[in-house]
């Protein structure tokens, strides 16, 4: 097994190379994840430009999946001061022009 880290929306894999991707998106802006400008987790979830970002490392995806081989994505929605956000179900959205939806699975965590 060999783990990269790199920028999801750059991945330096030739196409039809890989037979799994596990993501772990960044929570929005709720963590400080790096001090690089054009880091994904600088922007609010409550933007549509976090979307195109995602929607970016989909493409990435796509490209490097193999056929026929499938990808897991963690993401949280975002309840702040009193203010929810569905961010799975909006990036769901997105996701659907790319991949063909086998399960969606439900992580409960206490914080």
């Amino acid at each position: 097994m060999t783990i990269i880290q790199n920028d999801a929306r750059k991945i330096p894999l030739d196409d039809n190379s890989v037979d799994f991707v596990f993501i772990d998106s960044p929570y929005s802006d709720n963590i400080k994840y790096s001090d690089e400008k054009q880091c994904v987790g600088k922007i609010s979830c409550e933007k549509i430009e976090f979307y195109d970002e995602l929607e970016k490392v989909a493409s990435e995806i796509t490209r490097i999946l193999k056929p026929e081989k499938a990808m897991g994505w963690v993401i949280a929605d975002q309840w702040i001061k009193k203010k929810f956000t569905p961010v799975g179900f909006l990036l769901w959205q997105r996701l659907e022009k790319y991949f063909e939806p086998i399960d969606i699975i439900c992580l409960t965590r206490k914080n």
